[in-house]
């Protein structure tokens, strides 16, 4: 039997809309939306999740401008020292990181109950070291670069500064 696919790209809001209405059999989709519908509805299921099928693959990270860096150090040292805490809190405490989270994601409009849920959901995608992220961005790079959907080859050796996490670590 022939299947038929179409793909169609569309930001989080409209395939959040999409998935309730039925207008599509399925997503790619990142957290919060997953909680929301399967909140929703009771029938959604995950087929497959990003961690697993690119293990280590960063959703998202932190970015520093390279100015930032040079003229202000010390103050990057203590941004990356606030995000291992923030990290440790959300994987360790979610339920104490909800008000917070919230107020951030879905613009503090989201249920509290989907906000607990989707950072539960994330507990293990949650990694303040960068050390930690390097492979499986070169996975996703080279996937990307051989899908042709990656339109400039990244230096990921210029990518990532770990130093300041790793003077973190050692101290």
């Amino acid at each position: 039997m022939s299947q038929n696919i179409d793909i169609i790209y569309q930001g989080a809001a409209q395939v959040q809309q999409a998935l309730m209405t039925e207008a599509v059999d399925g997503a790619a989709i990142l957290e919060p939306v997953v909680s929301i519908i399967s909140d929703k509805k009771s029938d959604a299921k995950v087929v497959a999740s990003g961690s697993g099928m690119f293990p280590h693959q960063p959703g998202a990270v932190m970015v520093v401008r390279e100015a930032l860096i040079n003229e202000q150090p010390e103050l990057v040292k203590a941004l990356v020292k606030a995000h291992i805490a923030a990290t440790a809190e959300l994987r360790n405490n979610p339920e104490e990181a909800v008000k917070a989270v919230g107020k951030y994601v879905g613009g503090g409009r989201l249920p509290a109950k989907i906000t607990l849920t989707a950072l539960k959901n994330s507990h293990d995608q949650f990694e303040a070291n960068p050390n930690a992220i390097i492979d499986g961005t070169r996975t996703m790079h080279d996937f990307q670069a051989s899908q042709g959907t990656l339109k400039v080859k990244v230096d990921l050796e210029a990518l990532f500064d770990v130093r300041f996490y790793n003077d973190l670590v050692k101290e």
